[in-house]
């Protein structure tokens, strides 16, 4: 579930509609199929889809590791893209994560902003990914932190009328 409404929020946020082709109907169908006992197997490391298209993309391609889509030609780019928007509006991105100057007990919002900017000075920013998911999970708190506050006011406005 959380990969999937990452990837519906990520989409949404630039205006796109995201498709999840291995969530279709059909292949849900041919999938649930599959006895229990062959799904470490089958679907770790996604070997029952490597397999099938092996003689397609050949074996190099089918049997390569995998990585997350921004590695690759051109992947300093994207590092460089996603460090921006980090830093964009005085890092509007930070304080949206961490609304605190001590966030949290374990974080220090001023060390976090001083390691993006060291980050975008010096490729191949060893390390980006680390600040991505500090940001990340501050976000996803505070929309934690938001839907208790609105699930709290439905519940009294339903008990209080």
């Amino acid at each position: 579930m959380y990969n999937l409404w990452q990837e519906d929020r990520l989409a949404a946020c630039v205006g796109l509609e995201n498709r999840v082709p291995f969530l279709n109907d059909l292949v849900l169908k041919v999938i649930l199929g599959i006895p229990r006992s062959l799904h470490a197997k089958l679907f770790w490391n996604k070997y029952i889809l490597r397999n099938a298209f092996k003689k397609e993309l050949g074996h190099s391609v089918a049997h390569r590791p995998k990585v997350a889509l921004f590695y690759g030609q051109g992947q300093n780019n994207t590092i460089k893209m996603m460090l921006r928007l980090m830093s964009m509006h005085n890092f509007a991105l930070v304080d949206l994560a961490y609304p605190n100057s001590h966030a949290n007990s374990w974080l220090n919002k001023a060390h976090l902003k001083k390691a993006i900017q060291q980050l975008m000075m010096h490729p191949p920013y060893k390390g980006w990914e680390k600040v991505l998911r500090l940001i990340n999970i501050g976000i996803l708190e505070q929309m934690h932190c938001g839907l208790k506050r609105n699930y709290k006011k439905i519940n009294y406005r339903m008990m209080h009328g």
